[in-house]
């Protein structure tokens, strides 16, 4: 009986330790199993984003400054311009020069120990120096694009230089060694003045540099540097009338310098910081408020992604991306500059997929309607983007042409499902739309 007790025994542990062989390799292959599932996919299953739609033009620059693609057939979906990383594939050197865009950026911080790179100070800087490092720049981009001569030619080009202090904090430089000793013994006003002339002045030497050395250039903006800065908590700090005729608000640099004078393009930007149902006024509010201080185009820069402190890189709510596709143009923007950082340019994440979706559609649900915005027409405004973003209304805008008017709304305060009512009135028409949720509906009217 013994004799049978270890045989069963030895069996039972024979099983036992057979089954534990089983469930160890199946546990090891787990991982390599888990590996193949989560494998990235190539870049080029990536970018259907923008193939599933058929080839669609529109009558504004939209430049693609996005995740990077393996080829220039976006330009046929709807984008007019690239802008390219250096790290993008050899496709650039197959972009038209009238569709290349260039955002040039480290304008300012080739030296870090500079006074301008460290103190954003305009004196007692290197300009040798620094034109010498912008001129291998322009000849690096220029390579990259194929040119054989080393001169760089693209049709728009942003500035992005993001060095000057503002208001009071100007006065920090008072004590600066670099701060000329005449500068410094001046009063606060007059010292304040001092730098916003002489900054003006060191901006503009890379603007006339630019000219200087890049050809076919035909639209040249300076992001951000624009009459009135991009704000979210100021806007219901003063009244409509105070942000168009205040010229307080104003920012100097972008108003009565030879470097705002040098500009053509007005480019400001919408990044979001907040979820917040505010967000489609305070972009439209960017672009109406910077109408009132220049008749120069602008180009809006936008971003799939939140850019606030609690929600950095979350990307967009996909309404409001579609919405920033589309409501800009109505608001008086004639182009769009979609941009990601160099290292969310790296690869396409599921996560942000469907907000670059969201914008594509809402670029091709505007193309249906791009007769309206060729030829003469007029932007409808019924309520300023201030008044929207104070009050928290309903947001709709139209463009009238050839008695007709055509009218985009979206209600970005709605639940989803909630069914919401639109009045509008315009010269004889008065009618009544029904929303549901955030949706963006597009309408078109006669009008006599």
């Amino acid at each position: 009986m013994y004799n049978n007790t270890v045989k069963q025994y030895k069996e039972f542990m024979l099983r036992l330790l057979f089954l534990f062989a089983i469930i160890f390799s199946e546990c090891a292959q787990t991982p390599q199993v888990k590996s193949i599932a989560t494998t990235t996919v190539s870049n080029q299953d990536k970018i259907n984003w923008w193939e599933d739609k058929a080839d669609f033009s529109l009558p504004f620059t939209v430049v693609y400054g996005g995740t990077k693609i393996s080829s220039s057939d976006i330009l046929q979906k709807g984008f007019s311009h690239i802008a390219f990383g250096s790290d993008m594939g050899t496709y650039r050197q197959e972009i038209p020069v009238s569709q290349r865009a260039f955002l040039w950026t480290g304008i300012a911080y080739h030296d870090r120990e500079s006074p301008w790179a460290k103190d954003k100070s305009p004196w007692g800087n290197d300009l040798s120096f620094l034109k010498n490092k912008w001129s291998q720049k322009l000849k690096k981009r220029a390579s990259l694009y194929g040119e054989k001569d080393d001169l760089l030619r693209v049709d728009l080009v942003t500035l992005d230089i993001e060095a000057d202090l503002k208001n009071e904090k100007i006065l920090s430089l008072k004590n600066r060694a670099t701060t000329p000793m005449t500068t410094r013994q001046s009063s606060n006003k007059a010292f304040i003045e001092s730098y916003e002339r002489a900054m003006s002045d060191l901006y503009n030497e890379p603007l006339l540099f630019l000219k200087e050395n890049v050809q076919n250039v035909s639209k040249i903006g300076s992001y951000g540097d624009v009459p009135i800065a991009r704000t979210w908590h100021d806007i219901d700090d003063y009244s409509w009338s105070e942000w168009q005729n205040n010229s307080q608000l104003t920012d100097y640099l972008a108003t009565q310098s030879s470097f705002a004078n040098g500009l053509n393009t007005l480019t400001p930007s919408a990044y979001f910081f907040y979820e917040r149902g505010q967000n489609l006024a305070y972009c439209l509010f960017q672009i109406e408020a910077n109408m009132a201080w220049s008749k120069k185009p602008q180009i809006l820069f936008v971003s799939p992604r939140y850019v606030g402190k609690d929600i950095y890189g979350k990307p967009l709510a996909t309404h409001l991306a579609e919405a920033m596709a589309i409501f800009p143009f109505f608001s008086g923007a004639e182009g769009l500059w979609f941009w990601e950082t160099s290292k969310d340019r790296q690869e396409l994440s599921e996560n942000i997929e469907p907000v670059y979706r969201s914008f594509h559609r809402g670029l091709h649900r505007l193309s249906a309607y791009s007769d309206f915005f060729s030829g003469t027409f007029t932007r409808v405004i019924p309520d300023s983007a201030h008044k929207l973003f104070t009050e928290k209304k309903i947001v709709w805008r139209g463009i009238e042409k050839d008695n007709k008017i055509l009218i985009v709304a979206q209600n970005p305060y709605a639940k989803l499902q909630e069914k919401t009512s639109l009045n509008i009135e315009y010269k004889n028409l008065k009618t009544k739309l029904q929303l549901t949720g955030k949706q963006i509906i597009f309408q078109v009217f006669d009008l006599y």
